[in-house]
């Protein structure tokens, strides 16, 4: 019953992310923007398709009863992430895009509307280490760590969507 109510609640936010990108074609003109910065977008997409590795070496660790192991791959994972928050915040920052404009706008929501699943996506991580470290997970009760790692898979899959539809399409 979880399982099913946590995919159900994941295809939901998946509609929202499509009809947020969906704006960028429709309001938006069809052409790349020069302003991006490609090289900082491939570098942010890497990691984040990079942590992905150790959230799954989590859950197993989880499933697995190694303690030691879940924690040291949730808090790899959340660095990763935090990086990522980091360069996108550095990216919004230095981007020469007018908010006011219709491709700013759509990309400021786009990259907005991922950041803040980003920021629930690295507390779920910082929450599921410290309970980790304290014993709560394993074979017998590990369906938290694998909600957060479907989560984490989530996040990572919509940034993979920010980056085609912004940096390719």
């Amino acid at each position: 019953m979880y399982r099913g109510a946590f995919w159900l609640f994941l295809v939901a936010e998946a509609i929202v992310f499509v009809t947020v990108f969906s704006t960028r074609f429709l309001l938006a003109s069809g052409a790349r923007s020069p302003a991006l910065d490609y090289p900082l977008g491939g570098a942010l997409t890497a990691a984040m398709v990079a942590s992905v590795f150790p959230v799954r070496r989590a859950v197993r660790a989880a499933s697995a009863g190694e303690t030691g192991a879940l924690v040291r791959h949730l808090v790899l994972a959340f660095l990763m992430g935090a990086g990522v928050l980091g360069g996108l915040l550095y990216d919004w920052s230095t981007v020469p895009l007018s908010p006011g404009s219709s491709f700013g706008e759509n990309y400021f929501l786009s990259t907005g509307y991922h950041a803040l699943h980003l920021v629930i996506g690295l507390v779920a991580l910082l929450a599921l280490g410290l309970a980790g470290r304290r014993g709560r997970y394993g074979p017998w009760n590990y369906w938290a760590v694998e909600a957060g790692g479907l989560f984490w898979y989530f996040v990572v899959a919509m940034w993979v969507g920010v980056y085609l539809v912004f940096y390719w399409l």
